[in-house]
């Protein structure tokens, strides 16, 4: 955990996107454990990616980034109907759903990838980032929601 918390602090602006956002994935995916398959982990950023690909083809590329951002969140929120954080509450997860295509797209999308798709080994390695926070993130959940108990 101290390693964890000290490398966070020293992060660049770009590696810390990809953990920030894998830590916000939490908001809007249900619990995934470490013995789920990848995919599952990783539906999340594999919507993002796909969203702002298809989006930026043409005839007609989307490059402003409000609509990226609403493509986005409504992507998400039909992707995860079956792992929605708040399935039960549509608003919330319309809602969250939207601040995190928010961070997606201002963050990570337009600051760190500066609009343009990465090459695949690229996408692997900040996949694998945003995968691991989002895994620590809920392990770390667990473990302190264990010890107020």
């Amino acid at each position: 955990d101290e390693y964890l918390n000290y490398s966070e602090d020293n992060m660049t602006p770009s590696d810390k996107a990809f953990v920030e956002l894998g830590k916000a994935a939490t908001s809007i995916q249900k619990y995934v454990g470490a013995n789920a398959s990848t995919s599952k982990q990783m539906k999340v950023f594999n919507i993002c990616l796909e969203t702002v690909n298809v989006a930026r083809q043409p005839p007609v590329p989307q490059d402003a980034p409000e609509s990226l951002i609403y493509a986005v969140a409504g992507e998400l929120e039909n992707g995860l109907k079956d792992q929605a954080k708040y399935d039960k509450a549509k608003t919330k997860q319309f809602e969250a759903c939207l601040k995190f295509a928010e961070q997606f797209v201002n963050e990570v999308w337009l600051k760190v990838m500066k609009g343009k798709m990465l090459s695949h080994s690229s996408l692997r390695v900040f996949g694998s980032i945003y995968r691991m926070a989002f895994l620590q993130t809920y392990i770390q959940h667990f473990k302190d929601k264990n010890e107020k108990n």
